[in-house]
């Protein structure tokens, strides 16, 4: 009688083992997608909180400067305006914002405010 007990004990704490096994594999799977999700977020809020600032000097027309204090920067990430495009990186996520014209040179924004001009229709970022 004694045998049978630690057998059907030693059933169930493995099949409780396995369900816990099963759990865990899917509870960690789940908390690396929101971390990937985060950073794409996080990137994609960065890259088009500049690009609108951005664009709001170009429209504004010649002459135009605006100090823009990036509110989603940490300094984490990377975030590089060339073209007419401005990216940000955050780990693996990148993420991209268009500009309504080209600037003039291409500008890796590291500070947590940036200067933003407007000379005859071509944009510039000073950190």
């Amino acid at each position: 009688m004694l045998a049978q007990a630690s057998a059907e004990f030693i059933l169930v704490i493995t099949l409780l083992l396995f369900i816990f096994l099963i759990f865990y594999v899917v509870y960690v799977d789940q908390a690396s997608n929101l971390v990937r999700s985060r950073e794409r977020l996080s990137a994609t809020h960065e890259a088009y909180a500049l690009s609108i600032a951005m664009n709001y000097v170009y429209l504004a027309g010649d002459g135009a400067s605006l100090e823009y204090p990036l509110p989603f920067h940490d300094g984490r990430g990377n975030l590089t305006v060339s073209g007419a495009v401005v990216e940000s990186a955050q780990g693996e996520a990148v993420s991209q914002s268009p500009l309504l014209a080209n600037i003039q040179n291409a500008t890796q924004v590291s500070s947590a405010q940036v200067t933003i001009r407007n000379n005859g229709g071509v944009l510039s970022v000073e950190p």
